[in-house]
């Protein structure tokens, strides 16, 4: 039982105890995202917006090739 106190005494100071602001911001998106997923949403419509601008073709970046 000792055993069992220590790991989740552990990963409580692991993960809470340094800031618990820092880890509710990042299980917040987590929860909200997989509630989505798992109502039948479409994951690929989570992605932010501007993340396919940056995978643009070599021929469109503003300098010129060599």
């Amino acid at each position: 039982m000792k055993f069992i106190k220590g790991f989740f005494e552990f990963w409580y100071d692991f993960i809470i105890g340094d800031d618990w602001k820092i880890a509710v911001s990042v299980l917040i998106p987590l929860v909200v995202g997989a509630g989505f997923v798992l109502n039948g949403f479409e994951a690929s419509l989570l992605l932010p917006r501007s993340w396919p601008s940056r995978w643009r073709h070599p021929s469109s970046w503003p300098w010129p090739s060599t």
